[in-house]
């Protein structure tokens, strides 16, 4: 008697009797090319995280929102430790140092409203960004870490628009024109210092 399995299917079957079956599984790891593009992912994380500690450390720490603040620059952690799994030994583990004094000003303030309007913009940029990066990934590990993280900025951008005051207005807390950073053309084309 013959015992079947309920085995995945990975490939249509030919219609050659005895041809090999082929399949177009993509790749669970990065491939070299998602290597730069999962740093490039890496470095914008740490860079959020280190905005919002700049945040926090600019008088945000002692708020009523700092536990916001928190979670966020902790997520933003996260991320960027999950990228760094990934990627591992290829792992840079640093901001981005022209994009972080770029925005650092708007986060230094001290006033929540101000930082919860320019953090709502980061989370925006960031969704754009890693969006543009799905696109071009081939390996499923990357892909899967940075949908996942978009899910949660996203949240966090409609948690920042109700603080900056745009609790009342649907499209400020749902929408945005954000544009992606500017993606590496190649390994050795991603912004990093």
């Amino acid at each position: 008697m013959e015992k079947r399995t309920a085995a995945p299917r990975t490939a249509p079957p030919t219609s050659e009797p005895g041809a090999a079956a082929t399949t177009t599984t993509a790749p669970q790891r990065p491939t070299g090319d998602d290597v730069a593009l999962l740093g490039f992912a890496e470095s914008l994380e740490l860079t959020a995280r280190d905005l919002y500690q700049a945040a926090l450390d600019g008088g945000l720490a002692d708020s009523d929102l700092a536990s916001v603040f928190t979670a966020v620059r902790n997520n933003h952690g996260e991320y960027a430790n999950r990228l760094s799994g990934i990627l591992g030994v290829d792992a840079q583990r640093r901001r981005d140092d022209a994009l972080f004094d770029e925005l650092v000003g708007a986060f230094e303030g001290g006033d929540p409203d101000a930082v919860a309007e320019a953090g709502r913009d980061l989370e925006a940029v960031a969704i754009a960004t890693h969006n543009a990066l799905i696109g071009r990934l081939r390996g499923i590990d990357g892909v899967a870490a940075l949908g996942s993280f978009v899910v949660v900025e996203a949240r966090h951008g409609t948690v920042l628009a109700d603080v900056a005051g745009h609790g009342d207005d649907l499209d400020a807390l749902l929408t945005s024109d954000a544009q992606p950073l500017e993606l590496p053309a190649e390994a050795s084309g991603w912004r990093s210092s």
